[in-house]
């Protein structure tokens, strides 16, 4: 496949895991966006039991891009790299190459440019492809962070020379992988099991991990695609005849979130409450 995506940026973003970083949004168009993720086994239409497993692509992300991409139809210029870098926050560390979609699916003449700038600006640039294997992805070993597909292939690709990361079990703790190399939870997560709050910005504030020019561990990221959640048990608690139905959207165009309350009239019902099985 030679790569022929664009992209949208966003110099803002409300992203509760990464915080408010620039981020690339791979594709124009939704079609141009699934097209850069290849043959990645995450996406339903590879995946041999059909089973949606992609956060992105089809989660939320997919929404705000299919929104952004109705938007950049009128005003193309809102969501350019320019505009982004411009309008990013002092604050920001990083600048993340795929909220959504994978970077190699952009020609390396378009894409270099941008990460030279987004280093120069004095942000480390983020991305994570799983396109290692094709042609058109060599050249974004020693920049980007390699998906892999499974433990051992993550061994593999650390042998070739690329830092990667794969997707692990939901109890997983730090451990050395059969091939002799260190594997660590993605450290947000590791907060979060913990009750602290830790970013992707404010990890790079601390160090180089994602990095994918730089040195350092494998990282683990536990499942949280679609998927994941289908392994989840009810439990049954009693709701009161009130509450407050909250609905919160995310306009992409400006960044905000709006929310809106509404009081409704319940029955005296029980409600049924996932929570992850033990």
């Amino acid at each position: 496949m030679k790569p022929q995506a664009t992209g949208l940026w966003l110099g803002r973003t409300s992203n509760g895991k990464t915080s408010d970083v620039p981020s690339l949004y791979v594709g124009k168009t939704r079609e141009e966006s699934r097209a850069s993720c290849g043959a990645c086994p995450l996406l339903k239409r590879n995946a041999p039991d059909k089973k949606a497993r992609c956060y992105s692509q089809h989660g939320t992300p997919a929404i705000a891009h299919a929104q952004m991409v109705k938007t950049a139809r009128a005003q193309p210029e809102r969501y350019s790299f320019e505009r982004a870098m411009d309008d990013r926050r002092a604050s920001a560390n990083m600048a993340r190459f795929g909220a959504i979609g994978d970077p190699a699916g952009i020609p390396q003449a378009t894409l270099e440019p941008q990460i030279t700038t987004v280093k120069a600006l004095g942000m480390r640039a983020v991305g994570y492809t799983s396109q290692y294997d094709e042609p058109h992805g060599q050249w974004l070993r020693g920049v980007f962070m390699a998906s892999a597909k499974s433990e051992e292939e993550a061994d593999r690709l650390v042998s070739e020379g690329w830092r990667a990361t794969v997707v692990v079990e939901p109890g997983f703790t730090p451990r050395y992988t059969a091939g002799g190399n260190w594997m660590i939870l993605c450290p947000a997560m590791a907060a979060a099991r913990k009750g602290r709050k830790l970013t992707c910005n404010g990890c790079m504030k601390k160090g180089k991990l994602c990095d994918g020019s730089q040195d350092g561990p494998i990282v683990a990221f536990p499942d949280h695609g679609p998927q994941s959640r289908k392994g989840l048990t009810r439990t049954r608690i009693e709701a009161p005849t009130r509450v407050k139905a909250i609905a919160q959207f995310k306009d992409v165009h400006t960044d905000r979130i709006a929310i809106g309350i509404k009081m409704s009239k319940l029955r005296p019902t029980s409600w049924l409450v996932s929570s992850v099985a033990a």
